[in-house]
């Protein structure tokens, strides 16, 4: 018999059809598309007074599962899932079943039953077994069926009850294999032997096999080999009639030899003599939800890192079982608990403040934070945790899912490197104060011994002209001597400062061109035989720098460019400004830097081999570097032994302008 609609008002279905449903399934609930309720079952409707007429909603509502959308549209998209109702108000009783969608009148049934395991619950509801229906919930039916042994009187109510439904269900036969047809879970019968003797086409598409090639064999043989002993001890208690049902997990193997884990829900078939004919009930597959799991398990249990989940006030949720090594609690111990009862208390606040924060802004970006952990044994483990607000959707709620890891060999180096650092700072300041100390006590020497030179001069016109020309010689050593010594204290002090963040580069807009012509200017007054050359590309423009600091800079590169060019052609100066910067070439043809030295050009008292025969001190590149630096220019060196050094400064526009 099919559903089919008034010719009156589409919105009620034909009273036969409504009939048909109320008595065969006695809890069903038809649903029109405004979500109203357009007929029930009469063992609902003894259940539940005036539920015709009323919306869905404002009778039952929808437990599991949890994300559905509101509605009929909600409902239909919930058809072939199992679905738990409980009644409003009333949640003592649940409802358990499944939506079917009757696509010719556009209209959902419920088909179900409510969920009793004790006969005392029964007599609480008022209801008898007579008040169920053989297609109500297959397995809580059989379920039922067997508290026959505590319910003789409605045994044979059950009895005569189920031959009547038979009957119907055969002359009804079209209506009910659309319902069978329409459940994505197996739905077998045996005999008392073991083998199929029904199978729904649920089993096709879950084992591959035809309906037609496994009626009549042995459920044994699509079991898994290692499963067969195991399925059977479960069976036992059931065959035993020690329980009215029997539920557990198991491999059963298709027909392309995949694996698949099936939950079976199982209760024993009876004949009108009491005696077992048979098994019947539910075959669902849990090969992917088994496989998550697994992976899960996995995972959970082999990770090193802790991973955690926490109510959005902090309390444990979940704890992976990696906090046994970390704080030897085991996870059982920690679920319920505030990690605050854990955290140093210095690093409290820190954490308090982070996670305020993260729920006030709502954001879904995961942080990072650290902080002290107190173990079981009372000391405290470093741990750095990544955290992040998420939506659970199975709770409905908001969650905070926290992974871990130990961090207490970084935090040990951590401080050894800051211990070091402190000793090496108190190091440098005493080296810096020493240095600075010696360079004044030995200026006071130098500076009495140039005026002492200054005065043998006075007193050299008295002399006659070949001894006037050695003592002069003499004199001139002495300057270049005191001038060579002074130039290196300069530059110790100057490192000092350095070392120390003690050099500030005021900078202003200047030009640079007219700096290194005075440079060149300077350098080819002191020099009879060499004159350097300055050549200039594009459009000059201004240079943000400190003029004493840049004059150093400059002074040094052309001075070394000279000095390691002897008897060589002249250093010549390129200057070439850019759309994106001004670059500075200082370029020689002398003795050049070997390869393996130029990475420590720029280090302290750092000098090539081939430098040995010339003066220096190996602190003029440094300084030259970290004034640079300063500007946020760089320098860079390209040099071939023996043909020719040439180093380019190089001010970003970007730098120049803004800076």
């Amino acid at each position: 018999m099919a559903l089919t609609k008034s010719a009156s008002d589409p919105h009620i279905i034909s009273l036969a059809s409504a009939k048909y449903l109320e008595q065969n399934f006695p809890f069903s609930v038809v649903i029109a598309t405004d979500s109203t309720i357009i007929s029930a079952g009469r063992s609902l409707q003894k259940l539940l007074k005036d539920v015709k007429g009323k919306r869905f909603s404002e009778v039952l509502s929808i437990i599991r599962p949890t994300n559905y959308l509101d509605g009929f549209e909600g409902i239909v998209a919930l058809q072939n899932t199992l679905v738990i109702l409980a009644v409003k108000n009333r949640s003592d009783i649940i409802f358990r079943g499944q939506f079917i969608h009757i696509a010719e009148i556009n209209t959902a049934v419920f088909i179900g039953s409510p969920l009793i395991t004790e006969i005392e619950k029964l007599n609480e509801l008022q209801l008898k077994i007579g008040d169920f229906s053989f297609f109500d919930a297959i397995p809580d039916m059989l379920q039922l069926a067997n508290m026959r042994k505590v319910a003789n009187e409605d045994n044979e109510v059950l009895f005569r009850k189920l031959k009547k439904e038979q009957q119907i269900a055969r002359a009804n036969e079209k209506f009910y294999k659309t319902i069978v047809n329409s459940i994505n879970e197996i739905v077998f019968r045996t005999d008392k032997e073991g083998n199929w003797s029904f199978l729904n086409p649920a089993w096709e598409s879950i084992m591959g096999y035809t309906i037609e090639e496994c009626i009549g064999r042995s459920l044994f043989e699509f079991l898994h080999p290692e499963d067969v002993a195991k399925n059977h001890e479960l069976f036992l208690p059931l065959i035993n009639r020690e329980k009215p049902y029997c539920q557990h997990k198991i491999r059963y193997v298709t027909k392309s030899k995949e694996i698949k884990w099936i939950r079976v829900y199982a209760s024993l078939l009876y004949s009108d003599d009491n005696s077992v004919i048979g098994t019947t009930g539910t075959l669902s597959d849990i090969t992917l939800e088994e496989q998550r799991q697994h992976d899960y398990e996995l995972i959970s249990n082999h990770v090193q890192d802790l991973i955690c989940i926490h109510e959005t006030d902090g309390r444990y949720l979940y704890v992976s079982p990696s906090i046994k090594q970390i704080s030897s609690f085991l996870p059982e111990e920690m679920i319920g608990r505030s990690p605050f009862d854990f955290f140093h208390k210095d690093d409290q606040e820190a954490i308090q403040l982070a996670f305020v924060k993260m729920l006030e802004k709502k954001s879904k970006t995961a942080d990072i934070i650290t902080y002290r952990f107190k173990t079981k044994k009372g000391n405290y483990r470093w741990l750095e945790t990544n955290y992040q607000l998420l939506w659970d959707a199975y709770l409905g709620r908001e969650v905070i899912l926290t992974t871990s890891r130990t961090i207490d060999e970084r935090k040990a180096a951590e401080e050894k490197i800051m211990l070091a650092l402190k000793s090496e700072r108190q190091i440098n300041q005493l080296k810096t104060r020493f240095v600075s100390m010696i360079s004044h006590e030995i200026r006071t020497p130098l500076s009495i011994i140039s005026l002492n030179a200054e005065a043998l001069r006075l007193y050299t016109d008295a002399l006659d002209d070949k001894i006037r020309k050695v003592v002069y010689d003499k004199l001139s050593e002495i300057d270049d001597e005191i001038n060579t010594l002074t130039g290196l204290i300069n530059e110790v002090l100057t490192v000092g400062k350095i070392e120390n963040n003690n050099i500030e580069a005021k900078k202003k807009p200047g030009d640079i061109l007219e700096l290194l012509q005075q440079k060149v200017d300077k350098h080819n007054q002191l020099s009879e035989n060499r004159k350097i050359s300055i050549t200039t590309q594009g459009e000059p423009f201004p240079i943000h720098y400190d003029a004493s600091l840049i004059k150093q800079v400059f002074d040094n590169l052309i001075s070394n460019a000279l000095k390691y060019s002897p008897d060589k052609p002249s250093p010549e100066i390129h200057i070439a400004f850019t759309d994106a910067a001004c670059m500075i070439e200082v370029k020689d043809h002398g003795i050049g830097i070997p390869k393996y030295f130029q990475k420590n050009l720029f280090n302290t008292f750092q000098r090539a081999d081939n430098t040995e025969n010339i003066r220096g001190n190996g602190l003029g590149l440094f300084i030259v570097k970290q004034f640079l630096d300063l500007h946020k220019a760089s320098i860079t060196c390209e040099s071939v032994l023996n043909q020719g050094t040439t180093f380019t400064v190089t001010f970003p526009r970007e730098q120049a302008l803004h800076n």
